[in-house]
């Protein structure tokens, strides 16, 4: 019952396919002269690997956002075992607390500057992932999770 009203109060909202398909190209080999060209930047606290030009196999970038105007980001290349690009938007809700606790943007990408701050705002700006607490708890005002 808990999952029919998860999804019935969850909004997810994006235009990722014709925006998107560029980044997901692959370049093979992807040498040192790619991971040179990724962008690098971070303003985290969190983990935010340096490039790794031995090992990275893709660019990356990671927006986070905590709290309005907040913005959490990491974009670099590090040591990466993931064998693909993406493009992914994923957010985190608090059904106790009615909040929302994380709103997050990441790419993978190999190509020259793919993992920009412009391309990472894209994705927020393409998507948009939403909870509707007030239609979660209308139809038992006893869920507790």
């Amino acid at each position: 019952m808990n999952l029919k009203q998860i999804l019935r109060s969850l909004v997810i909202e994006d235009k990722f396919i014709p925006e998107f398909v560029p980044l997901m190209d692959v370049v093979q080999p992807f040498t040192n002269k790619s991971v040179a060209a990724c962008y690098e930047y971070t303003n985290t606290s969190d983990d935010c690997s340096k490039t790794s030009l031995d090992t990275c196999q893709r660019c990356q970038i990671s927006i986070s956002k905590w709290s309005l105007p907040n913005k959490e980001i990491c974009a670099t290349c590090p040591r990466d075992p993931a064998n693909s690009n993406s493009v992914v938007r994923e957010s985190l809700f608090d059904l106790n607390n009615r909040t929302s606790l994380i709103d997050r943007a990441k790419i993978k990408c190999q190509l020259p500057g793919c993992n920009s701050i412009h391309n990472g705002n894209e994705v927020y700006r393409a998507s948009n992932i939403s909870f509707n607490f007030g239609e979660f708890f209308k139809k038992s005002s006893n869920n507790i999770l």
